[in-house]
């Protein structure tokens, strides 16, 4: 998109950004650095973005899906390379933006539950 002539990030109101939190559910606050969308970008830009997320079967083994869990929760730091550790919810609130109609699958519930994320 940096590429496209004429395109300017502006910052969200933070009223809107709770109301669009309200009714989109997974969406997170965040904010971009100076000159990271492109060099021509001088200030913070607090917008949204949507939590990606790893969604899987309810009958997927219980054991698999822990193992899953803690590899990305353990090795948050060499994905960062990919999308900046600025934003990520990995490891201070790996269930952000989780829908409430989605609920956690018993493997990672266990490992959120060991590591004392959830109770």
């Amino acid at each position: 998109m940096s590429m496209t002539p004429g395109i300017k990030l502006i910052s969200m109101d933070e009223k809107v950004i709770g109301e669009v939190q309200k009714n989109v559910p997974g969406l997170e606050k965040i904010t971009i650095a100076p000159k990271s969308f492109d060099e021509n970008q001088e200030e913070e830009i607090v917008t949204v973005a949507a939590i990606t997320s790893l969604y899987c079967r309810a009958d997927l083994d219980e054991e698999l899906v822990y193992k899953i869990t803690k590899a990305v929760y353990e090795n948050a730091q060499s994905l960062y390379q990919f999308f900046g550790e600025e934003n990520s919810v990995i490891t201070d609130n790996p269930v952000a933006g989780i829908d409430e109609g989605m609920p956690l699958h018993p493997g990672a519930e266990r490992f959120y539950k060991e590591i004392g994320l959830i109770k």
